[in-house]
């Protein structure tokens, strides 16, 4: 009999399930759920929904609020509580988020859960390190490295991220692991039609950092998709938004002359799926060389991808001139840039990781 693995969504697990199934949105957002029986484990999830929870919701809502202005990151204890059956009966447990996990890494603490746990971790550290130096950061500092000290093992998507999350919650060298991670190569691919003379760049991320791109776009037709408050200044020729369907965002990524993913000096890796989306479909595509980058070694400036510093507006409009004039450069990026996703930054790929690691876990609990 297969072991269960049981993940634990912050949302939308089911609607992103639905999506994929019917060709509508990529499997990304699902870590790997999709191809596991395929690596021997039977699979099922939690999601939190809104307004799920009742009197243990209406309970915790203050704490949690309190928590989430302090750190910018949500505490979901009542759902940890609500669902402690169900992890209690799985064979191992996946939570793809700090909210979700934090709460499962307690009630392992506390005694309340024996299920072996695998920890995502997604910006913690960076959370952790903003805090204004004092008495409550310590204490957020202290019970958080409890916490994760109880799960097996704890995961980050990127190299740049183990390092600041060891020294901010002082864990063991060994106890942080890095999960590669890939987006659907079947849904973000290539198009047919031909490119257009724009530069676009997505993503909602506090990490993002429009301000440099805003500076070193000038004149030149941008498109960006984002959810954040925009406070550079910009151009005629600016368009940004964020109502577009995962299909619409995929023909704007198609259809780009350069997709520019710039970001802050942070260790989380974020920007990492809007890169991986881009690359996919085969694009050009200029990441910022932050903290955070989650394969040093496989994103490779002028082989498969152009890294430009963090807030460097001159040597960020350079890169996408080059990219815009030298079209042949562009194609043969594009390609390799496609070629890294069909070999490592894949959901498959990704699935495949995480099942050692939990099938790690389970010997280690």
């Amino acid at each position: 009999m297969k072991p269960q693995a049981l993940f634990f969504y912050r949302r939308n697990g089911t609607a992103r399930e639905r999506d994929h199934q019917a060709g509508t949105g990529p499997d990304e957002m699902l870590y790997g759920r999709n191809h596991l029986e395929a690596h021997g484990f039977a699979t099922s999830f939690l999601e939190g929904g809104l307004g799920e929870g009742g009197w243990r919701r209406r309970l915790w809502k203050p704490a949690e609020g309190y928590i989430s202005r302090r750190l910018r990151m949500g505490f979901l204890w009542h759902l940890a509580q609500i669902h402690q059956s169900e992890l209690a009966a799985a064979g191992v447990v996946f939570t793809t988020t700090d909210a979700c996990g934090l709460p499962v890494a307690r009630l392992k603490a506390l005694g309340r859960l024996r299920t072996p746990l695998v920890y995502l971790s997604q910006g913690l550290s960076d959370r952790l390190a903003a805090m204004p130096p004092g008495r409550l950061r310590e204490s957020f500092r202290r019970a958080y490295s409890r916490y994760l000290r109880a799960a097996e093992r704890v995961l980050v998507l990127g190299e740049g991220a183990a390092q600041p999350l060891l020294k901010e919650l002082d864990l063991e060298p060994d106890r942080v692991h890095c999960l590669q991670f890939g987006v659907d190569q079947d849904f973000w691919t290539p198009g047919n039609e031909p490119d257009q003379d724009y530069v676009f760049s997505a993503g909602s991320d506090l990490g993002r950092d429009y301000d440099t791109l805003l500076g070193a776009a000038g004149d030149l037709p941008l498109k960006i998709v984002t959810r954040l408050p925009l406070a550079g200044a910009r151009g005629p020729q600016v368009e940004v938004g964020s109502q577009f369907t995962v299909l619409e965002l995929r023909e704007l990524y198609r259809r780009a002359a350069v997709v520019a993913i710039t970001l802050q000096d942070v260790a989380q890796p974020t920007g990492q799926s809007s890169a991986l989306q881009a690359m996919a479909c085969g694009k050009a595509t200029i990441v910022t060389r932050f903290q955070g980058l989650w394969d040093p070694q496989g994103m490779r400036h002028g082989e498969n991808c152009l890294l430009v510093e963090p807030g460097n507006a001159q040597e960020l409009r350079e890169a996408i001139d080059k990219l815009r004039e030298d079209r042949a450069l562009a194609q043969r990026l594009g390609r390799a840039a496609r070629a890294s996703v069909e070999r490592i930054y894949n959901s498959g790929h990704m699935a495949g990781q995480l099942a050692e690691h939990l099938r790690q876990a389970m010997r280690l609990a």
